[in-house]
């Protein structure tokens, strides 16, 4: 659905995102919670889309350009997750954001009774709809998460923290005696070909399951979409 509605050009809304650190100093040793800000609210104009391309060795929904940036969409709903790649990206030179589909469903239901199209529907909800996305990759994350680590440590004795991020990141999770070591660690293997393997998929609408490769092979060919494809052992 998503091919036949989405053009070559789109606009979003884009919640905020910050990161939290934990931190201990002192002699106390208690337990202290720092948010810190890595981007405010803002709408963007993805330009040069595509749709249902292949990224950092992942299918994705929409793959667009902001400058020389690229930014990725990857649309979510209970039967399908983001990927473990898409945390990392092999291009650090993007932004990576999570859409959940869970309302549009039933937006789709009511377009008849409200007079409304599909494509007027879709459009409203990636322009107007913040609380359905989240940030998965930002490109300047770990520079302001460095930022507020270094404005903590003035005066602090003893210091000692874990940087956490908004979106649940599964990959990072780094004490300051080993952070530099593991980003380190990210920064080589991003580069890192992807095996690209032969897997089963099924569709949660229409329930057809085919084969094909992991990365691109995840289109039903009944329905002509990625979008409710999930992989399947």
């Amino acid at each position: 659905m998503a091919r036949q509605l989405i053009g070559k050009q789109i606009k979003l809304s884009l919640p905020e995102y910050k990161g939290t650190i934990e931190f201990y100093e002192g002699i106390l040793r208690y337990k202290q919670y720092q948010e810190f800000l890595v981007t405010k609210e803002q709408d963007i104009t993805l330009d040069n889309l595509e749709v249902e391309k292949t990224f950092s060795g992942v299918a994705v929904d929409l793959i667009g350009t902001i400058g020389s940036f690229k930014f990725v969409v990857y649309f979510t709903h209970p039967e399908r997750n983001v990927p473990d790649n898409l945390f990392n990206p092999t291009d650090s030179k993007c932004g990576v954001i999570q859409i959940a589909l869970d309302l549009l469903k039933n937006q789709f239901k009511t377009a008849n009774s409200e007079n409304k199209t599909y494509h007027e529907i879709l459009t409203d909800f990636l322009t107007n709809d913040r609380k359905s996305k989240k940030w998965i990759y930002h490109p300047r994350f770990e520079q302001c998460a460095s930022t507020a680590v270094e404005d903590l440590k003035i005066g602090a004795s003893n210091f000692e923290y874990t940087i956490h991020h908004q979106n649940n990141n599964p990959h990072f999770a780094a004490k300051s005696s080993s952070i530099q070591k593991s980003h380190n660690h990210e920064s080589i293997n991003a580069y890192q070909d992807f095996p690209n393997k032969w897997i089963r998929f099924e569709c949660v609408v229409c329930k057809s399951r085919w084969e094909g490769y992991e990365a691109g092979g995840n289109q039903c060919p009944k329905c002509e979409t990625s979008l409710y494809s999930r992989p399947i052992s």
